[in-house]
């Protein structure tokens, strides 16, 4: 299996993991925010939808797009919904799915600074997979939201 492979399969599984995590949720803590100061379920699913575009975008044209903080806060306004926000991640895994497909292996060395954290530098080889790890520590994150409010089953 190529790291592309691999970093498809994973990214593919991640989101899956997540879809499922919040749609087991009743819709009232769908938007809960723990202690009225966490992020809510919703919020953590659109940030994931706004970073999986970004890195597709970032796969397919070399280079990080830009992706301030206003831009990250615009999306999710615009996701705000358990609906929304889950349409976005649908749509978003695909698209970093293909892009990692498609990205070529012998570019995978390549380094792109991350606009999201000046001065850090990284391989595109790296870049391929943070979508599955983003989505990975929220799908955490979701899941300890709903032990907080007594659910124990593994989603």
């Amino acid at each position: 299996m190529t790291l592309n492979e691999l970093a498809a399969t994973l990214t593919r599984e991640a989101g899956s993991n997540l879809a499922r995590a919040i749609k087991a949720m009743p819709p009232e803590k769908q938007a809960w925010r723990p202690m009225d100061s966490g992020r809510s379920p919703i919020d953590q699913v659109a940030e994931c939808a706004a970073f999986n575009f970004a890195g597709a975008q970032s796969l397919r044209d070399r280079k990080l797009p830009p992706m301030t903080h206003e831009q990250i806060q615009a999306f999710k306004t615009d996701h705000d919904t358990a609906d929304t926000a889950l349409a976005a991640l649908k749509q978003s895994t695909g698209e970093l799915i293909e892009a990692i497909k498609r990205f070529p292996a012998d570019r995978l060395d390549e380094e792109v600074e991350l606009t999201f954290a000046p001065g850090i530098i990284k391989s595109f080889g790296w870049k391929m997979m943070c979508g599955y790890w983003n989505t990975i520590y929220h799908w955490g994150q979701i899941n300890y939201i709903q032990t907080l409010y007594g659910d124990i089953e593994m989603h």
